[in-house]
């Protein structure tokens, strides 16, 4: 288990990535995170994924929040809680049913 604090991080050894999981690190409010996400889509399309796709994404600042973690494996969003139970997880904006969450991740000891 290891923290690491960088501006540049080679991810490709990382298998998950949770961002101010104890809800400390930043202060959160709409303009910011509007602004996050514009810049999140522009990066997208700037490393040549499809524009035409990226653009039609729609800021919803009650579909996300702070405490989540990113299974790169799997390519879910989880809410995770403080027991490492995996709370909700979703794969793009579906939820994964419960019986499909708990076989990916009930009886992980780590992050996937």
């Amino acid at each position: 288990n290891e923290i690491f604090c960088n501006r540049e991080l080679n991810m490709k050894h990382i298998a998950a990535v949770g961002f101010d999981m104890d809800y400390t690190l930043a202060s959160y409010n709409y303009e910011f995170d509007l602004l996050a996400f514009e810049g999140a889509k522009k990066k997208l399309i700037e490393m040549g994924y499809p524009a035409s796709a990226i653009q039609k994404f729609e800021f919803d600042p009650d579909s996300h929040q702070r405490g989540l973690v990113i299974d790169k494996l799997r390519g879910n969003i989880l809410k995770v809680d403080r027991h490492k139970y995996t709370r909700t997880a979703y794969h793009g904006s579906c939820a994964l049913e419960s019986s499909e969450r708990k076989r990916a991740y009930v009886g992980v000891a780590e992050a996937p």
